[in-house]
């Protein structure tokens, strides 16, 4: 199953890459921490954009 994200979603995550992306390199022992972290932002980006729709969902349920 596919979930189609708002474009709001997309463009937080996007912005936070490009943050990730200006840091420099010297900071970042490995690619493989870069990975983890932009994977980090990621999540937290979608987990929020999901919780905000569930509320929602509820909340508009429970007015009927």
């Amino acid at each position: 199953m596919h979930l189609k994200l708002p474009s709001k979603f997309e463009i937080g995550n996007e912005e936070r890459i490009r943050v990730l992306h200006r840091m420099p390199i010297a900071q970042n022992s490995s690619s493989g921490e870069m990975i983890d972290k932009l994977t980090l932002a990621f999540n937290r980006t979608r987990q929020a954009v999901i919780t905000r729709e569930l509320i929602e969902i509820i909340s508009g349920a429970a007015c009927v």
